[in-house]
């Protein structure tokens, strides 16, 4: 099932360097839109102090050249055999 949203929760303001007053955000997981319509949700991390209890659903933006991948997938069949499976950078 292909990841559908970003999970998101507000831990509150801060003034930038021109003096404008934005919000402080965190990721804090996936959601996920199953074959029936339903959603699923994976989550990454949970705020800590400041935070109010409410997440945000935002729909994905592809990124340019990124390929489309699913929660969980591994690496695939010829990207093993390719040696490539590895996540270490080293």
């Amino acid at each position: 099932m292909p990841a559908t949203h970003e999970i998101v929760a507000t831990l509150g303001e801060y003034t930038d360097a021109t003096g404008a007053t934005k919000k402080r955000y965190l990721r804090c997981g996936t959601g996920f839109t199953t074959a029936d319509g339903n959603l699923s949700i994976k989550l990454d991390a949970i705020p800590g102090p400041g935070w109010t209890g409410w997440m945000n659903l935002y729909p994905l933006k592809p990124r340019e050249g990124a390929p489309q991948r699913t929660a969980g997938a591994g690496p695939t069949p010829a990207a093993v055999a390719a040696g490539e499976d590895d996540d270490i950078p080293f």
